[in-house]
């Protein structure tokens, strides 16, 4: 496994060396606050330079520092439900990872071999895979959900969008922020924020949280399920030794000793009815009997360091800024899961993934010609390595097999996207990125019973005998940008935008075959968008629309395909670019302010996902058919929809301030598994949620202020299936499982801050 601490190390002093040569600071000046009858203007680095969202032509949802600490988000699932065309849910095992879909396109796996669709970005760094992603931050200032392809602004290509974290940076100032938090099922969080001076050029600040409940779920016959035990500490640097140069460094620490979550048998039919038939619950439980111990344990680790240099002005050339992001994170994971829920070990899973990235950016922005151009020029490199292992018991099929998987990726790229002022309100934006992905890739399979090695990369062999097997794959591809917006207004713009995505082909750590284990190819997606950002009645109402076409071509997806190697059939489950699809929607977002102390926003999405085609083996025909009717989009609604209501009361006491807020979000007919015949059973219909909070808020206390809050989720303790499998054996012989989402919760919290962060 490649060690790149010490590349980390120069990479970041060589950039702050060489920056300190010359140049100006160009500083921005602050926007004054907005009335408060208004709606405030925020502020996005979307584009790599601090903008209004409303004056850039990208489809976007924005989370403030007031909005995160009102909804009360600490990681990534908490914006699904208020982000149209969103979806974030925990992975199958629980807390470890993320499962991210946006506009219909995500990978559910969270194996090692598996790059997500949607980009996750933690100040600027990419965040590579599933597992780990699901990491907590204590103080956030901002979140940014992109939606789309991206790749000609941020580091790493992705398909469907990407959700940028922003933690707060040391102000320089005397500051700080706790906040504790009781609750249903043993809830006790504590967590808190604190910022100084270190001297006149230094900044610190330290962050910790601890989060701890007890388990959803009972368990008659081993460990309870779906708890927290979570434990995190951020800090950060924040160094200005010269005018014109900016140092940040942020060090992350994340453990995690928890129970993974409860799946239940849905149903079961044929001879699998007869072995597993008294372990199902078609309804969410709080007591199950699942045979086993089981465990969901994370370590993470991660430093960022990020050197932004300002330079002097060159002939044409302005507002020059150069600057350095590099990244480092380890992610180490243990998951012991009976992932059926079953009383005896029918699908008994112990996944180990250790994990390392480094990753590097540089990037150079500036303006030319007078203001005519803004321009942001970029190169990127990803390394990532990591140990996959996979021990599976499946008592139905008499099975005990260990699967272990290696990897060694790379991606490098070059991007650049330029912005000319054509007219004083017609912008013209052309970018592309140039991206090159080499992955060496390593695979084992063997039987424990025996001990026989049935599938061996390293060696070339399969079932004994030499088989030429691939490990490696090599691949480029371009991916353009082309939008043009127009201002008809201070309050009304309109654009038009073309993107290319682009996603590597890859292999199959689940494999059991060398059919199964791959190369598929890369896929890509061709995105229209036509979008529309306007505020009305003097800026007390805000409206932002977006429709979207995209075109799917060579898609990944299993299929049933002819494998002479399988010996149990002669087919088998595999990954292949077998599906062409087009998806089209709308997203719509609006504030309302007409009322003073009322806001009132609310979110639509629609999505029309269908694949035009999707060509798989039929085990029945022998013949190769067209099953694009049998199949949808997984975790993909066609109406999703959120409104909140959040009223300031007017001021009644000097103690301090009365605030509530409600939260009703909710969405259509969720797809659990690619196929839809057979599969009512573990399908979730359309639901609903209801959150809500009320504070009392500005309550002095000695040199701060105290805040007292009681909030509740889920509070109609909705019954909602969020993720799910089967097991078909053909004949008739299946069991479908679910996992259920969390149950109504209520809690209090208290919260003090002081100085700069009043």
């Amino acid at each position: 496994m490649k060690n790149h601490t010490s590349l980390f190390v120069a990479t970041a002093m060589t950039a702050a060396v060489s920056a300190l040569s010359s140049g100006s600071l160009h500083a921005q000046e602050a926007t004054p606050p907005a009335a408060s009858s208004t709606i405030e203007e925020v502020l996005v680095t979307a584009r790599r330079r601090s903008e209004s969202m409303q004056e850039i032509p990208v489809s976007m949802t924005a989370f403030t520092s007031s909005d995160i600490a009102e909804v009360g988000i600490t990681d990534i699932s908490h914006v699904s439900e208020l982000t149209p065309n969103l979806v974030i849910l925990p992975n199958s095992g629980g807390n470890d990872g993320a499962l991210i879909c946006m506009r219909g396109l995500c990978r559910t796996d969270f194996t090692i071999t598996e790059d997500p669709m949607v980009g996750v970005y933690l100040d600027g760094i990419y965040v590579g895979k599933s597992i780990g992603s699901l990491f907590d931050v204590a103080e956030l200032e901002r979140v940014e959900v992109l939606r789309g392809p991206q790749g000609t602004l941020y580091g790493k290509n992705t398909l469907g969008g990407a959700v940028i974290l922003h933690t707060r940076k040391p102000s320089g100032e005397v500051g700080g922020k706790a906040t504790v938090t009781a609750g249903n099922y043993g809830r006790r969080d504590a967590k808190g924020y604190i910022e100084f001076p270190v001297n006149d050029e230094l900044a610190a600040s330290v962050s910790v949280l601890t989060k701890n409940r007890d388990p959803f779920v009972k368990n008659t016959q081993g460990d309870d399920r779906w708890d927290e035990n979570n434990r995190a500490i951020h800090t950060a640097l924040n160094w200005r030794p010269t005018e014109n140069l900016i140092i940040d460094y942020a060090f992350d620490r994340q453990r995690k000793r928890e129970q993974p979550m409860a799946s239940q048998m849905t149903s079961a039919s044929g001879w699998l009815a007869a072995m597993y038939g008294q372990d199902v619950r078609p309804d969410r439980e709080d007591t199950v009997s699942t045979f086993g111990a089981s465990h969901s344990n994370i370590d993470m680790t991660a430093h960022g360091a990020t050197v932004e240099y300002s330079l002097a002005d060159r002939g044409t050339f302005e507002d020059l800024v150069i600057k350095s992001i590099s990244g480092y994170r380890s992610v180490k994971n243990e998951l012991l899961n009976n992932a059926t829920g079953a009383s005896s070990p029918f699908i008994y899973n112990e996944d180990i993934f250790d994990y390392d990235a480094f990753t590097q950016e540089i990037q150079l922005t500036g303006a030319a010609f007078n203001g005519f151009i803004d321009f942001v020029v970029g190169a990127f490199y990803f390394n990532e390595t990591g140990d996959y292992s996979n021990e599976q018991e499946i008592d139905a099929f008499a099975s005990h097999v260990l699967l272990t998987t290696e990897i060694d990726n790379t991606s490098q790229a070059l991007f650049t996207e330029v912005t000319a002022h054509l007219t004083a309100r017609m912008d013209l934006t052309l970018g592309v990125r140039y991206t090159e992905e080499d992955r060496e890739q390593q695979h084992t399979l063997t039987d424990l019973t025996s001990g026989f090695v049935v599938m061996d990369t390293y060696n070339q062999t399969y079932l004994g005998a030499p088989e030429q097997i691939p490990t490696q794959i090599d691949e480029s591809n371009v991916s353009p940008r082309v939008s043009l917006n127009y201002q008809w207004t201070d309050d009304l713009m309109t654009y038009a935008t073309y993107a290319r995505g682009f996603k590597s082909g890859g292999f199959n750590a689940r494999s059991n075959t060398p059919l199964q284990w791959g190369p598929y190819d890369d896929m890509q997606v061709d995105s229209y968008e036509l979008g529309m950002k306007s505020t009305w009645l003097d800026k007390r109402v805000r409206l932002n629309m977006t429709a979207f076409h995209q075109q799917l071509s060579d898609m990944q997806a299993q299929v049933n395909a002819v494998d002479p190697g399988n010996t149990q059939g002669g087919f088998s489950i595999v990954i292949q670019n077998a599906a062409e699809a087009t998806v089209n929607g709308v997203e719509a977002e609006l504030i309302v302010r007409l009322i003073e102390g009322l806001d009132i926003s609310a979110g639509y999405g629609y999505i029309d996902a269908e694949y035009d085609e999707f060509n798989s083996f039929d085990i029945n025909t022998g013949a190769i058919s067209d099953i694009a009717d049998d199949r949808a989009f997984e975790f993909t609604p066609k109406n999703s929809y959120n409104l909140s209501l959040n009223y300031t009361f007017p001021r009644f006491t000097e103690a301090g301030t009365l605030r509530a807020r409600v939260d009703w979000s909710g969405s259509s007919k969720v797809y659990v598994t690619p196929k839809i015949s057979g599969n009512d059973d573990i399908t979730q219909d359309s639901y609903s949620l209801v959150n809500a909070r009320i504070s009392f808020d500005d309550v002095a206390v000695g040199d701060g202020v105290l805040s007292f809050s009681l909030w509740g989720k889920n509070l109609a303790d909705e019954e909602y299936k969020i993720g799910g499998f089967e097991v078909d054996a053909g004949g008739g012989n299946r069991v479908g499982t679910n996992q259920w989402g969390e149950p109504r919760t209520i809690g209090f919290d208290v919260s003090y801050r002081f100085g700069s962060m009043l």
